[in-house]
């Protein structure tokens, strides 16, 4: 009875044994799956965030935006390339620290790497890159006085559209075209011949001026800059590659507008650049070359402040009685009164055209003029005889607000496009930067990444990951 009994505790203890050992190795296992599947989360989260610490560092520095390129300097830009600095950060903190079978947690090995749903700068045609601009603008103290005059430029965005419905300078032209198309009278010579009268008309030489460069009329100087982008290359000609991934974005043309006199220059507020240097005027213009967009803002400036003065040349009782007076002195207005009123609005509207090249001069010296003026310097004698001048700086818009209404103007996919053009020729003109591409840079990204830990065990994780 005592043998069987001895026997029985012997059983007893080795199944108890048995069972604990089990128990052991159970929670062993489950202890090595979960110390596997948090050593794969932290590596994966290690991959992420260090992916996105090697942003582009000349963006950042220049145009305060944060993104990775994916050109990683040397190699054609693409979303492989993120891929495969992912997955070296994953491999490196998984399979190459636990590489051993015999480790006492567990080996891994990376199975497959996916990147997906990719936030670009050029997502939704650059609305990435807006949002990215407002969140810088709404964090930085010192874009508050470009906001403010950005501002105080849209304020007149509406008179600014009204007018450049217009083409004043075909109206200007037309008054000279209405004289003479006017049959000229005629009157005996001395010999008793009849000979067409002169029409005289004292306002010939400013209609002269019209066929100028209206640059060089304007006081534009003629040290211009005559640095010139080559634009071939650039993401406003070659196109842009949009991701279908979308967000909600934060958009606002004032904040869009104060960057961009934050970051960029313009005629008499340049900044150091090797592109070009009045790249306003580019956004506005888009040519490739300083002179080219600086002739055609000066030409878009001379139209506004045409057609403002002759609306308000014409308004003026006093000055077109004066144009009056002065045209029913002409023998031929005496000899066929029907030039007296065409040759009265020529005379008119070349007051009007001398004021405009007066407001020229004071807007491209650093001054000021508003839009529309309450007050005016024209005067017929100064048409009558021969005489040019320059009026003084009133309130109103400084050269850069009249280019920033143009951009106002314009179409916000051009302006971020143009904008994208002047950045990816700054960041290639830096060292190694020769891929770079607007297109191929990475804001935001998905991950989803298969790892196979010990024995059978499997693990996948999806996880997002970007600066904003």
């Amino acid at each position: 009875m005592q043998g069987k009994l001895r026997g029985s505790l012997t059983v007893y203890l080795s199944l108890s044994l048995s069972s604990f050992i089990l128990l052991i190795s159970v929670f062993s296992t489950l202890c090595i799956i979960n110390s596997e599947k948090e050593r794969f989360e932290i590596a994966c989260s290690l991959a992420g965030n260090s992916s996105l610490s090697e942003y582009c560092i000349p963006l950042y520095q220049k145009y305060d935006l944060l993104y990775i390129d994916t050109s990683y300097i040397d190699k054609p830009a693409n979303d492989e390339n993120l891929k495969k600095r992912l997955e070296y950060y994953l491999k490196e903190n998984t399979e190459n620290v636990y590489a051993s079978s015999a480790s006492p947690w567990g080996r891994m090995r990376i199975k497959d790497i996916e990147v997906s749903n990719v936030e670009t700068a050029c997502s939704l045609n650059g609305l990435n890159m807006w949002n990215q601009i407002c969140i810088y603008v709404d964090d930085s103290e010192h874009t508050a006085p470009c906001l403010e005059e950005a501002r105080e430029s849209e304020s007149n965005l509406l008179s600014a559209a009204l007018l450049s419905e217009v083409n004043p300078l075909e109206r200007f032209r037309a008054f000279k075209e209405a004289v003479d198309a006017l049959p000229i009278p005629q009157k005996k010579n001395i010999k008793g011949e009849l000979e067409d009268v002169p029409v005289s008309n004292p306002a010939d030489w400013v209609y002269g001026l019209g066929g100028s460069d209206i640059s060089a009329v304007s006081g534009v100087s003629t040290q211009l800059s005559g640095m010139v982008m080559d634009t071939g290359n650039l993401i406003s000609h070659r196109g842009m590659e949009v991701p279908s991934y979308s967000e909600d974005y934060h958009t606002d043309k004032d904040k869009l507008m104060a960057y961009l006199i934050d970051k960029f220059g313009c005629y008499r507020s340049e900044k150091e650049s090797s592109s070009l240097l009045y790249q306003l005027e580019y956004i506005a213009e888009g040519n490739d070359e300083d002179a080219k967009n600086i002739r055609q803002v000066a030409e878009n400036i001379f139209m506004w402040r045409l057609e403002d003065n002759l609306s308000l040349a014409f308004s003026d009782g006093t000055l077109v009685a004066e144009a009056h007076s002065a045209a029913m002195m002409l023998e031929v207005c005496t000899l066929s009164p029907v030039f007296i009123e065409p040759v009265a609005d020529s005379i008119v509207a070349a007051c009007a055209y001398l004021e405009t090249l007066s407001d020229m001069n004071v807007i491209f010296k650093g001054g000021r003029i508003p839009l529309h003026k309450s007050s005016h310097n024209m005067s017929v004698s100064n048409v009558l005889n021969g005489v040019t001048y320059e009026g003084s700086s009133e309130e109103g818009l400084s050269y850069r607000q009249y280019v920033e209404l143009m951009i106002f103007l314009m179409d916000s996919e051009t302006v971020l496009k143009r904008t994208m053009d002047l950045m990816e020729c700054e960041v290639r003109n830096s060292f190694g930067n020769d891929n770079f591409k607007m297109d191929h840079l990475i804001e935001s990204f998905e991950m989803k990444i298969k790892a196979e830990g010990t024995g059978v065990s499997e693990y996948e994780i999806r996880r997002r990951y970007g600066y904003f």
